[in-house]
């Protein structure tokens, strides 16, 4: 079931929320199997399962926001992107920090 599929059977804001929701949850359990296959098998499987993962998101996510029946829901959508962004921006941030201490110690 495609998320395209799931807006045409929702039929009422809330519902098309939870589906985003559920959509997001979805692609943080992907990310998380990706690392537990990164542990199992080397790092180098990681730029595979980026890929994939940014792909079928882009993807996922130009289906959604065509298919937007309320502003509430793209605000959801962008919203939480944005939150997203800041968060790696900040995680960034700090490994940033962390090289630049190595760097020093050597």
């Amino acid at each position: 079931m495609t998320p395209e599929t799931l807006f045409q059977l929702s039929n009422t804001t809330a519902m098309v929320s939870w589906i985003v929701l559920l959509f997001l949850a979805t692609r943080f359990v992907f990310e998380r199997g990706g690392e537990v296959l990164a542990h199992r098998l080397g790092t180098d499987v990681m730029p595979v399962v980026v890929f994939v993962a940014t792909c079928a998101y882009e993807v996922a996510m130009c289906v959604m926001v065509s298919g937007m029946s309320h502003w509430l829901i793209f605000a959801e959508l962008i919203s939480i992107d944005v939150l997203e962004n800041t968060y790696y921006l900040y995680c960034l941030g700090r490994r940033g920090e962390g090289s630049e201490n190595l760097r020093h110690r050597l």
